[in-house]
């Protein structure tokens, strides 16, 4: 906190030095949204704005202060203008990124990041952005997968049971289910696919492993527990043994 409050002192020191030069108030803009002051970034994107209306950084910035005050379609559209106006802009494809993450759409926030990431290679927050959008995709995918396997089960339970009212609510939850998560997986391009797959089969396989884990432990306690047992039971025959007397196999003598 205390750097970004530093930051922002010095742009201010900085725009005062050069008001009337757009990228000042760009920059005391972004260092008060890093500080979460949000009408001061909102005032200086304003006046930055107000001296270069025509410069796609300019729109990125105001869509990012936008975007920190939680106003994402405001931000959407900053973002798109800046786009209109350079349409290879990286900041502003990575920021429709963020907004789709911060809207809980990892499918169009992976699409743009990758957009992000083809348009200026060797980025490395872009390959963050998209790492982290697709393992999201990935989640919800598996457990999208997980519910479809559940759903038709019982539907192929009910079917065999024929009881059709059931199978119809269960098909009617299937379909758009199955369907949702299709649409998801064809929103990426063809390198997001293949790394959200791998992403898939990377987290089935540490699932896998852990339920081995567990599995090996499980057995190990189990087999100290009857290590134990065993021991104990042979220690208490030995004891009941020598609590019995004595028996010599010949009939006692007569009186």
């Amino acid at each position: 906190m205390g750097q970004t409050a530093e930051a922002v002192s010095a742009a201010q020191e900085a725009r005062g030095l050069a008001p009337h030069f757009w990228r000042s108030h760009v920059c005391l803009a972004q260092a008060a949204t890093a500080d979460g002051k949000h009408d001061l970034a909102a005032q200086a994107a304003a006046a930055a704005l107000a001296l270069a209306p025509d410069v796609a950084d300019v729109h990125v910035t105001v869509g990012k202060a936008a975007l920190a005050r939680g106003e994402l379609a405001e931000a959407r559209r900053w973002q798109e203008s800046a786009l209109a106006i350079e349409p290879t802009h990286s900041g502003a494809i990575n920021e429709l990124g963020r907004i789709s993450l911060r809207s809980r759409d990892a499918g169009a926030a992976a699409a743009h990041f990758l957009h992000a990431a083809r348009t200026s290679p060797g980025t490395s927050v872009f390959s963050r952005n998209t790492e982290l959008a697709l393992s999201r995709l990935a989640l919800q995918l598996t457990m999208s997968t997980v519910q479809i396997a559940l759903i038709a089960t019982c539907l192929i339970l009910a079917a065999e049971a024929a009881r059709a009212p059931l199978a119809m609510v269960l098909g009617v939850l299937l379909i758009p289910l199955a369907l949702r998560s299709v649409a998801k997986i064809r929103r990426l391009p063809p390198e997001g696919r293949r790394h959200m797959i791998r992403l898939i089969r990377a987290r089935w396989a540490r699932a896998g492993h852990r339920i081995y884990a567990a599995a090996m432990r499980g057995i190990a306690a189990l087999a100290r527990g009857l290590g134990y047992f065993i021991k104990v039971s042979g220690q208490e025959r030995g004891r009941w043994r020598l609590k019995q007397p004595a028996r010599s196999g010949r009939p006692p003598a007569a009186q």
